[in-house]
């Protein structure tokens, strides 16, 4: 991705999932500066509104559950029929102590896909925050959301 960016620095899907990496991988928040950077250059490209999920998790990854609810918010806002930004925002909410807000954002996520949605999430979750430097502390939180999901 980096060579990507090099070779074509407008290249701003390349762009921001670079900066969501380095935040997943380095616990870096200078890699939010690249989703940043790819939403305000592309503002009308097919894949703007994920861009605010890319930043919500990228926010979880490194623990910022503060930062991760407004990004999680834009993210359903721009994406408004897609259960992922709900399921983050129940993750944000959660580590956030937010148990009876997570709980609602759960159930919204579920009413697109059915109740399976929320264990298919977490799963893939949980392989992303592999790589994380907070992979325990991410799948703790991942592990509540599934219970809350039961």
């Amino acid at each position: 991705l980096r060579r990507a960016v090099e070779l074509d620095p407008n290249n701003a899907h390349a762009t921001a999932v670079l900066g969501w990496q380095i935040c997943l991988a380095n616990d870096d928040a200078d890699g939010l500066n690249f989703i940043e950077a790819a939403e305000s250059r592309a503002p009308h490209h097919p894949r703007f509104g994920l861009w605010a999920t890319y930043r919500a998790t990228a926010h979880l990854f490194m623990l910022d559950y503060g930062s991760a609810v407004p990004a999680c918010e834009q993210a359903i806002l721009r994406t408004p029929q897609y259960y992922q930004p709900r399921l983050s925002l129940a993750w944000a909410l959660l580590g956030a102590g937010d148990h009876d807000s997570a709980k609602k954002a759960t159930e919204e996520a579920e009413k697109f896909e059915g109740a399976e949605i929320t264990a298919k999430f977490v799963c893939e979750m949980k392989k992303w925050s592999a790589n994380s430097p907070h992979a325990e502390q991410c799948n703790q939180v991942l592990d509540e959301l599934l219970l809350m999901s039961s």
